[in-house]
């Protein structure tokens, strides 16, 4: 699990009171109710009442249209089309220039701005959190933090409901100098949104197809490596993992329940470097656990799941990171194919590709 061996690197934030968050219903969730939630998804929402129903810390509301782009600036978004009520989503990008702040505007699908625009500040804009322990699951990318090197964090009020709506955001230097639009529609999701997932769900298969790897529950999976030994020579090792336990429940709440144990057995590197001979270590054990809430974007065939508690268990060292409503921490939005008793999740990061296929 390569790529997503470091998702919740950034999994790090507020605290919560109780990291019970499950409650087990499952008699109150009604199946009739789910293509009503699937319409009120495809509301189009009116660009003021979109833009009233934000929160961004740090930002200057300011009436009327935002200033013409000069074009003589440039920067990457990663698109994030999926936002839950009352969480919010953040909108993270790249730029070589040196930026000194954003314009935010809010429309609606076809086009119609809000009277007021954001202008956002380098200093509003969100920090990442250091990784608290370099070894975690899920290596792609934390989308709701992302992997950019700006990040504007926005939440929403509880009024904001769920439907669709566009932004559009330019960023500027200090020279006046401002950056031609670039334009998402974000779909705000309810919780929940697919019955067929609500079961509990065992890992079956994993493929990191980069690396030629298939392999289930239980079956060790290894990663190949080169270590140049203290004479000069090289020695060709495996890093090689097993996964014991690996299961995620959906609730009909729109809660879910994640959790894995890991085997990891690995080389020495400092014997094994000094000796030119390859000396394993004793194997090792990594438990995490993940709790929060998940959402089926039935349009982009996505699902977005975002976590409100987390546990770790690496190698002895525990660690915890709890997480207030309102400040849940994206684990993924990831492409999901549902097919009677599996589903697969796709994972593709700088052209690498690792699929996850779990069964009932």
């Amino acid at each position: 699990m390569k790529l997503l061996k470091q998702l919740f690197l950034f999994a790090i934030l507020i605290t919560i009171t109780s990291c019970n968050l499950i409650e087990e219903d499952e008699n109150d969730y009604d199946f009739d109710e789910e293509e009503q939630i699937d319409d009120q998804e495809n509301v189009v929402l009116d660009p003021n009442t979109v833009f009233n129903g934000l929160i961004i810390e740090g930002a200057n509301i300011i009436e009327g249209d935002a200033p013409q782009p000069t074009e003589n600036i440039s920067f990457l978004i990663e698109e994030t089309s999926t936002a839950l009520v009352k969480e919010g989503f953040n909108i993270s990008f790249n730029s070589t220039e040196n930026i000194a702040g954003a314009y935010l505007i809010i429309s609606d699908i076809d086009g119609n701005k809000a009277s007021n625009y954001f202008d956002i500040p380098e200093s509003a804009f969100g920090g990442f959190s250091e990784p608290i322990t370099a070894n975690k699951i899920f290596n792609t990318i934390n989308k709701n933090k992302g992997s950019g090197s700006s990040n504007i964090i926005i939440n929403f009020l509880e009024s904001l409901n769920a439907g669709v709506f566009c932004y559009s955001i330019c960023v500027y230097d200090g020279n006046g100098n401002i950056s031609q639009p670039q334009t998402v529609c974000v779909t705000i999701q309810n919780l929940g949104g697919n019955n067929s997932l609500v079961d509990y769900w065992v890992l079956s298969r994993y493929q990191d197809i980069s690396y030629g790897i298939d392999t289930g529950l239980n079956e060790e999976y290894c990663y190949p490596a080169t270590l140049t030994c203290s004479n000069g020579n090289i020695l060709n090792v495996n890093n090689c993992s097993t996964f014991t336990t690996f299961y995620i429940e959906f609730f009909s709440d729109g809660i879910y329940r994640l959790f894995l144990k890991e085997t990891d057995s690995d080389i020495n590197y400092d014997t094994s470097t000094s000796s030119c001979a390859i000396i394993n270590e004793p194997d090792k054990f990594f438990e995490y656990l993940s709790e929060g809430v998940w959402a089926f974007n039935e349009t982009d065939g996505k699902l977005f799941m975002a976590e409100y508690y987390a546990y770790y268990n690496e190698y002895g060292e525990i660690y915890e990171d709890f997480f207030g409503a309102g400040n849940a921490q994206l684990l993924f939005d990831a492409p999901i194919n549902i097919s009677d008793n599996t589903f697969t999740l796709s994972f593709n990061y700088d052209g690498e590709q690792e699929i996850y296929t779990f069964q009932k």
